[in-house]
């Protein structure tokens, strides 16, 4: 219907589709799947809405996400540019329902590499977007920032590259969607190939953090998530250069990995303790598994206080649901209980030994 009468199309739909109604938001995005239905929605919504001139908040929400694709049209006259993105910036602030319509639009334009070049303005307020919006929202937001950096250069990147990768890190542990994990660790994987060689302390920083949860994520029940976590961790060893971890990664001896991260880095001992405990009460079994083991294998050479924390951590999960958790919890809590006698031995001992 939208391709033998675009007008009628857009017209039964302005006047069907409330705001906030979920099959018409269905519809909307559905119109806006494919750049040639972008273009065909785009003109006739114009039309429309200029002709109506209604006050309502719908009608002013479809002009807005009308203005919002457009942005990345290579059709868009110049002085029409600075109005159209006023427009963007009042959108963001709308619902996240009719947001969420505008940026299917988005996504679909910025597959086209001249669009997507050009939506390189949009970028700050996607990364707020990626901070703000609820699952749906975020995974077409990290759509769009994907294939606009594709077509970026690498100078133009490397400004924008610490942010991104500040929204990028909470979500690898999304436990709602897999497919956001799946995009934001891939996401994190072509930004670090994009900004190789140019990578400054900060940057750097923010890879280290990421090491931990792609480990654990590289036993993700989602075969999809646990292949992009152990190309983003090789990445990671790449621009880190640390070569161990890059031949223990491609060799696949993951368990391996978790021993690696502690002896090249042993002064990160209590921040990977910290990360790791944050898994203890994930969804997902394997993941929790890994974190029990990455505990028992970090608690070499800690205090007796830092020992008693991480065995109070571990004491819940002897009645996890799961029999094989519940088994290395309680094999942990035994080893972390030994290791904190003999550091309550070294720490009498001292003042003997002065």
């Amino acid at each position: 219907m939208l391709e033998q009468c675009p007008e009628e199309a857009v017209r039964l739909l302005l006047d069907t589709a409330p705001p906030g109604d979920s099959s018409g938001l269905e519809m909307w995005e559905m119109m806006l799947s494919t750049p040639l239905a972008v273009d065909l929605v785009l003109v006739q919504l114009f039309k429309q809405l200029q002709q109506r001139k209604q006050k309502m908040l719908f009608c002013t929400l479809m002009e807005d996400t009308s203005c919002l694709a457009l942005l990345a049209s290579i059709y868009l006259p110049g002085e029409h540019f600075a109005r159209t993105y006023e427009f963007w910036r009042f959108l963001r602030h709308q619902s996240q329902d009719m947001l969420s319509v505008a940026l299917s639009g988005i996504a679909t334009l910025s597959g086209i590499p001249e669009m997507g070049r050009k939506m390189k303005v949009l970028l700050p307020d996607l990364l707020e977007v990626l901070e703000q919006g609820n699952e749906h929202v975020q995974l077409k937001a990290l759509r769009v920032c994907r294939n606009v950096l594709r077509e970026l250069r690498r100078e133009e990147v490397i400004p924008m590259a610490v942010e991104l990768l500040d929204k990028l890190l909470p979500l690898f542990d999304n436990e709602l969607f897999s497919e956001l994990r799946e995009i934001s660790i891939s996401l994190f994987t072509e930004l670090l190939k994009k900004v190789a060689g140019k990578c400054k302390r900060q940057m750097k920083k923010r890879v280290r953090r990421g090491l931990l949860p792609l480990f654990f994520h590289m036993s993700d029940d989602t075969r999809s998530v646990a292949e992009a976590s152990s190309q983003a961790l090789l990445a990671a060893a790449e621009l880190l250069k640390w070569q161990q971890l890059q031949d223990l990664v491609k060799t696949e001896q993951t368990w391996r990995i978790g021993e690696c991260l502690l002896l090249q880095d042993r002064t990160r001992a209590d921040d990977y303790l910290d990360q790791s405990q944050g898994y203890l009460d994930n969804a997902q079994d394997t993941l929790r598994m890994e974190a029990i083991r990455f505990i028992g294998l970090a608690a070499r050479g800690q205090s007796q206080q830092k020992l008693s924390e991480m065995m109070s951590t571990l004491y819940p999960l002897e009645h996890d649901c799961t029999p094989s958790i519940r088994c290395l919890a309680t094999q942990t809590i035994s080893i972390l209980s030994t290791l904190r006698v003999k550091a309550e031995r070294r720490r009498t001992k001292r003042p003997w030994c002065c």
